[in-house]
């Protein structure tokens, strides 16, 4: 009986050590690609047979540098697009990731009002074994101490992260820049709502630092001189996401030490309708009113239409130095 069940431990340790190579393996591919052979390669994928490629190419537009950039499809709304963004695979949804950026410099003066709230949090595909081990960490490890399922993240902008707040390293960082993970506690039963349609069972658990820095996952071009054929020799160096650090909250043997969470903007909040009032919500432990939309209308059935479509979306990657870092990130999103 022990031989069979230590041969089993084996044979999950080995699956899980191939799994974490093989996103690795793919990470490392993808960050090494030329971003436009990349992305002729998704485009022959999808003319074949991939129908999550097909999805991704909707995403995806030629610059006028010949490489692939954003852009978000005119006619779907915030819903269609996370259906979109649950069916594309890993690999899929790291080269979206990679076209995204860190909120742009129009958006620090209220940075504060578009991005503080509640987000709803909804993991992504990390390819087959990965996925429920991901799955099972997040919504039954993570959260353990509440035994409720993770249900997104808080984040409390205090003040702007803005060019004139920055740290010995040029970062833009703020002490008073926190957030936490929302879970759904198991005192009431999940997704319990009050008469104002706003979940009462969220606990809250594991802080984070809030900075806007330049981020891991960026792709590594071959530098070429500018003589040769006019291309500039950076390697997106530029590319920042807005960066969840967890370290300066954790004890020493946390194994939540080492995590850290990149966030990029897919589809901008819409702008407050108050810039000198952030949104905020009731309360730090229920779902705000952020992310909400612009909608004037006194109708709550409609109100509820719109802001499915006007919601804010944001492309993250999580991961943890001890199972290989960004490298080996899980894909997830908030909304």
């Amino acid at each position: 009986m022990v031989a069979i069940v230590t041969i089993a431990a084996a044979a999950g340790t080995a699956t899980v050590a191939i799994a974490s190579i093989r996103n690795i393996s793919e990470t490392f591919s993808i960050l090494h690609t030329n971003p436009s052979s990349s992305s002729s390669s998704s485009s022959s994928s999808s003319s074949s047979s991939s129908s999550s490629s097909s999805i991704l190419s909707q995403y995806v537009s030629s610059s006028n540098t010949g490489r692939p950039a954003l852009t978000i499809p005119p006619n779907k709304s915030s819903k269609e697009i996370i259906s979109d963004l649950e069916q594309l695979k890993r690999k899929e949804l790291m080269e979206l990731f990679l076209l995204c950026d860190a909120p742009t410099d129009d958006d620090m003066d209220d940075f504060d009002c578009r991005y503080s709230g509640a987000w709803d949090g909804t993991l992504l595909d990390d390819n087959e074994v990965m996925t429920p081990i991901a799955n099972f960490i997040t919504n039954s490890l993570f959260g353990i101490r509440h035994g409720g399922k993770w249900a997104g993240k808080q984040l409390n902008m205090m003040s702007s992260l803005s060019s004139s707040s920055k740290d010995d390293n040029g970062n833009n960082s703020n002490n008073s820049n926190i957030g936490i993970n929302r879970f759904y506690s198991t005192r009431t039963k999940n997704n319990d709502e009050d008469q104002d349609g706003i979940n009462v069972d969220i606990e809250l658990e594991h802080s984070f630092a809030i900075s806007i820095a330049p981020s891991s996952l960026r792709r590594r071009r071959r530098r070429v001189d500018d003589d040769d054929d006019g291309n500039d020799n950076d390697d997106d160096d530029s590319k920042k996401s807005i960066m969840l650090n967890y370290s300066p909250y954790q004890g020493i043997l946390s194994p939540w030490k080492t995590m850290v969470d990149e966030l990029r903007v897919l589809k901008p909040p819409p702008p407050p309708l108050n810039t000198s009032k952030s949104r905020k919500g009731k309360s730090t432990s229920t779902s705000s009113t952020r992310n909400k939309g612009n909608n004037n209308n006194n109708n709550d059935d409609d109100d509820s239409d719109d802001d499915e479509d006007d919601r804010g979306i944001l492309l993250c990657v999580g991961s943890m130095a001890w199972s290989g870092g960004y490298w080996n990130g899980t894909p997830f999103l908030l909304v």
